[in-house]
């Protein structure tokens, strides 16, 4: 399932602002990726691609040798899903909305769930957002991701789905 847009990530005060970026000491803490399928105008997270609204992340074939970092778009939550689940070699950060209906999807697939502690301070038209409306989760989609959120160097707590060893 194509979505009919491609935005980034985020919401403040009940609306969608899907440009929130991830900051740099969320990216320093784990591995190194290869692929930034939503990525924001002038973010480099990947090594060998970002790709920007215009590029189309959804279109794009994604390499299963590659990890990937998804960061939103939040609206399309239920799209990135159904992505992650098929390619199995990325990090997603979401947030921790355990009582959604598009959570447990993720979260049975995921190999891992790691529990950020406190509140990620995303990046939003160029500034720090003081006190986001939402923790986060970093769900490891396969074993790649796994074993990068087992050595993560953030502070946070990391579960294991053992439906999934």
């Amino acid at each position: 399932m194509k979505p009919k847009t491609i935005i980034r990530n985020g919401t403040k005060g009940g609306a969608y602002a899907d440009e929130y970026y991830t900051p740099s000491e969320v990216i320093e803490g784990l591995p190194v990726f290869d692929v930034d399928p939503f990525a924001g105008e002038g973010t480099n997270i990947g090594r060998l691609h970002n790709w920007t609204k215009a590029d189309d992340g959804f279109s794009k074939e994604w390499n299963p040798a590659h990890l990937y970092w998804i960061n939103g778009p939040f609206s399309e939550k239920e799209s990135i899903i159904e992505k992650v689940i098929e390619h199995n070699n990325s990090i997603v950060l979401f947030p921790a909305s355990s009582d959604s209906r598009w959570y447990g999807s993720l979260a049975k697939n995921a190999r891992g769930i790691f529990m950020v502690s406190g509140r990620i301070k995303f990046i939003y038209n160029g500034a720090r957002i003081g006190n986001p409306a939402f923790a986060s989760h970093l769900f490891a989609m396969g074993e790649a991701a796994h074993n990068a959120l087992m050595n993560t160097k953030l502070r946070g707590l990391y579960f294991i789905n053992s439906n999934k060893v």
